[in-house]
């Protein structure tokens, strides 16, 4: 669960010009973690008619039932959503709303059983603003979900959604009002229903990754802009109620991921931007947050852990802009070592400047159970198609 939202068009700042080459090189001791490696997943299908398509996050349940969300266009944009059966790729097509739509989030509980989260767009100078979309599949066809009614004249967007239980779960986005900043926005399913929750007023806020252990423990990250710049914001859920939670992140620092595997066990990815782009990383321990030194790369996307000693963090590594390539590492407990095992060179820049080629990875997720994971993202070159690694 994660944010590298392209597809909106959030680019990094332009501040973040080029890091040296030298962070896409492997870090000193490199290596395939138990022998495995990453291979590139067939691309996933998209419409004829489509010019440029994306992922933009994953869902794995096991090695044949994983689900990958994002959006093709034309003109317009449209929700795509594919399932991987462990052998290829079947599109399953939400269905088309009345607003261009696209998908940012997913989560599976069950075979039967997978919800997933975007936003239909405002048209330029139409009435309609940005609305929040829920999206449900029943082993059948993609239904839709009704949303909590925004205030009049109200914008809302889901970034990210995670499903505890069938009876369980929450999304989270922002929204905002007429004239005033951006507010977080949490949605919680239960009794059959999706509901806003109470949260703290947070100027300027979006939230775009979310996580729950258990029934009141539940953990939310983001980012705050304003004219200072940007700060990481995390919120969590105590059963109650949501509070901000302070954490030691430098100023210019955005957060696209967030993940808890116990009480004392927390982890929160994303990027630090002053002259150039660093990736952040954050670790809740029994003794409070403290950053974790990455070992390269320009953003933490995606952070999963399988467990307190088996944590990866997928992103990307940028050259320079409009070249980023797959960025992966594992913590085993100590350190982080960039895993480049299956994972192709970096692109590079036309001798102009202009776009050769991107890679980055938008949203990843493991099953701790079997050890899969996927990265999913996009290639541009310069138009964008479909894009997933794994490692069973």
């Amino acid at each position: 669960m994660h944010m590298h939202r392209i597809v909106r068009l959030r680019l990094l700042p332009v501040v973040a010009v080029a890091l040296a080459a030298a962070t896409l090189l492997p870090a000193a001791g490199s290596a395939a973690v138990n022998g495995s490696k990453w291979t590139v997943a067939p691309p996933v299908p998209a419409p004829p008619e489509a010019t440029n398509s994306v992922l933009e996050d994953v869902s794995v349940a096991a090695p044949d039932d994983v689900w990958a969300v994002g959006a093709w266009w034309s003109s317009a944009k449209h929700p795509l959503a594919a399932h991987w059966d462990g052998q290829a790729w079947a599109v399953v097509p939400p269905p088309e709303l009345a607003q261009p739509t696209y998908l940012t989030g997913v989560d599976a509980v069950g075979p039967g059983d997978v919800w997933a989260v975007g936003s239909g767009e405002s048209q330029p100078g139409g009435p309609v603003p940005d609305r929040a979309v829920l999206l449900h599949f029943d082993a059948t066809a993609w239904q839709v979900a009704p949303a909590p009614a925004a205030a009049a004249g109200s914008a809302t967007d889901l970034n990210d959604i995670d499903m505890r239980t069938s009876d369980d779960g929450w999304a989270v986005g922002h929204t905002v009002a007429a004239g005033l900043p951006s507010q977080p926005l949490i949605l919680r399913w239960q009794a059959g229903k999706w509901s806003s929750s109470p949260v703290p007023v947070v100027d300027g806020a979006e939230l775009t990754s979310v996580s729950a252990r258990t029934a009141d423990d539940a953990w939310a990250a983001g980012t705050q802009r304003d004219v200072a710049g940007a700060a990481a914001v995390l919120l969590h859920w105590d059963g109650v109620s949501w509070s901000r939670v302070s954490v030691s992140a430098p100023a210019g620092s955005v957060l696209d991921s967030v993940a808890v595997t116990s009480a004392n066990d927390v982890w929160a990815g994303g990027t630090t931007c002053r002259l150039t782009c660093v990736p952040l990383v954050l670790h809740r321990a029994v003794t409070g947050w403290m950053a974790a030194a990455a070992a390269g790369g320009t953003e933490v996307t995606e952070v999963v852990p399988l467990s307190s000693t088996d944590v990866w963090t997928l992103g990307f590594s940028r050259a320079q802009i409009g070249a980023e390539a797959d960025h992966v590492e594992h913590w085993d407990g100590r350190r982080f070592v960039v895993d480049t095992t299956g994972i192709g060179s970096a692109p590079s820049a036309g001798p102009q400047g202009e776009i050769a080629s991107a890679t980055p990875l938008a949203g990843a997720a493991g099953d701790p159970v079997s050890g899969a994971l996927w990265a999913v993202g996009w290639t541009a070159a310069p138009e964008r198609v479909p894009h997933a690694i794994y490692r069973n």
